[in-house]
């Protein structure tokens, strides 16, 4: 019955935390961060359009799978997949360890002369854990429906 008739998508607020199953994550801010051509950093003289998380790894292994958690729901033409860098200093991202809180931005680089949307929807995504699957016999997690949404307004930052 489930299959044929859906839940509708839960709608979260803003810092409201979502249990994606294998991760815990919210979704605290959005901005658009026009291009600095004077920047000595590569992302400094790119146009961002970006996202502040805050996840925490639920499983019992440090893990990156956190790319695939937060996607955005707009036409994906010309955007490349984001790069995570750490809040606190501004770092690449690798693994994020068990129960450790971290807050992350997720930013893609927003092509030249295209319109910056007033507000974003971020869709969070489900993960299921199977002990076995039903190819392998073997634990893993996998894809699950949507675990919530959220809709943050678009601020924007001057360029430093």
């Amino acid at each position: 019955m489930a299959a044929s008739q859906p839940a509708p998508l839960k709608i979260v607020g803003a810092g409201e935390e979502v249990d994606t199953g294998r991760w815990r994550v919210a979704a605290t801010g959005a901005g658009f961060k026009p291009a600095d051509a004077k920047a000595a950093g590569y992302l400094d003289r790119q146009n961002l359009l970006f996202v502040r998380l805050r996840f925490t790894n639920l499983s019992a292994a440090s893990s990156n799978a956190y790319v695939s958690v937060a996607s955005l729901d707009l036409p994906a033409d010309g955007l490349e997949a984001p790069t995570y860098l750490l809040a606190r200093d501004g770092a690449m991202v690798f693994d994020l360890h068990p129960d450790m809180p971290e807050d992350v931005v997720a930013a893609w680089k927003w092509p030249e002369g295209r319109a910056v949307p007033q507000t974003l929807r971020v869709t969070f995504a489900g993960q299921l854990y199977k002990r076995r699957d039903n190819l392998y016999g073997a634990p893993g997690w996998f894809p699950a429906d949507p675990a919530a949404a959220v809709d943050l307004p678009v601020k924007t930052v001057a360029a430093q």
